[in-house]
């Protein structure tokens, strides 16, 4: 697929497997998403994103959860229990 992409999605079933996938992609500096787990080691995030950033490739990862109807009703019972 190198040179026939515009941008790449990475998504393994096992979320330890997604950095090295996405690896000659990101050093080819072709803008990647990782779903989620980005990764299991927050050691090995951070040598990924510095790799990327030096090469000048944007990578990100994300989830919409945050922003869901549920995740607010949760946030609003939890301050209701604080008052």
């Amino acid at each position: 697929m190198m040179g026939k992409i515009d941008a790449l999605i990475v998504d393994h079933r096992h979320g330890d497997l997604h950095l090295d996938a996405a690896l000659p992609f990101v050093k080819a500096g072709i803008p990647t998403f990782i779903d989620k787990p980005f990764c299991y080691s927050s050691q090995a995030a951070k040598i990924f994103l510095e790799m990327a950033r030096a090469v000048g490739t944007p990578v990100t990862s994300y989830s919409s959860i945050a922003h869901s109807y549920a995740t607010e009703d949760m946030r609003r019972q939890l301050a209701e229990k604080r008052t």
